[in-house]
């Protein structure tokens, strides 16, 4: 009997060091949900500041893209030869009447003016071009141009410095 109260009581004990191990990995495991629970409601709010903040980008974006389609129209419409030129002379965009004076093409887009057969008979022209960042006013004069058809035209050319307002 003598024996069997000692291994009752060396399983009580044992069973008393199992529960505070359970207890002790109860209270781990409790903590790390506390946490869990705290990430859960900062992922939510950072969740929903991203959606308030794509939400105005796609506002953005849907004002530039009408302000975009209002430009090509305006463009469009006017049939004005009209090119437009990045800092380091490539070609950004240009008009159809650009296209049908100079015969550019659509891949032209991203190739510096230089490089483009352009049949404009007046040799300050691309010198006139590096100088209008530079300028307060914008460069103007006339120049002959061959179009495609072999016709000659002589248009008003106006390069006035962009402005842009992330300048």
């Amino acid at each position: 009997m003598q024996n069997t109260i000692e291994e009752l009581e060396s399983s009580n004990e044992e069973l008393k060091a199992s529960n505070e191990e359970i207890m002790s990995m109860n209270e781990e495991l409790q903590s790390a949900n506390e946490e869990l629970e705290t990430s859960k409601e900062e992922l939510q709010s950072l969740n929903e500041e991203l959606t308030t903040v794509n939400n105005q980008l796609r506002e953005k974006v849907d004002e530039l893209e009408s302000a975009k389609d209002d430009m090509t129209n305006l463009l469009t419409s006017t049939d004005i030869a009209t090119l437009f030129l990045a800092a380091d002379h490539t070609i950004q965009r240009f008009t159809a009447m650009n296209a049908r004076l100079y015969q550019l093409i659509p891949s032209n887009v991203g190739r510096p003016i230089d490089d483009i057969g352009v049949r404009v008979e007046d040799p300050e022209l691309l010198g006139d071009i590096g100088t209008v960042p530079r300028r307060p006013q914008p460069a103007s004069g006339s120049c002959t141009a061959k179009t495609a058809a072999g016709t000659c035209a002589t248009p008003t050319l106006t390069a006035p410095p962009a402005i842009a307002s992330r300048d």
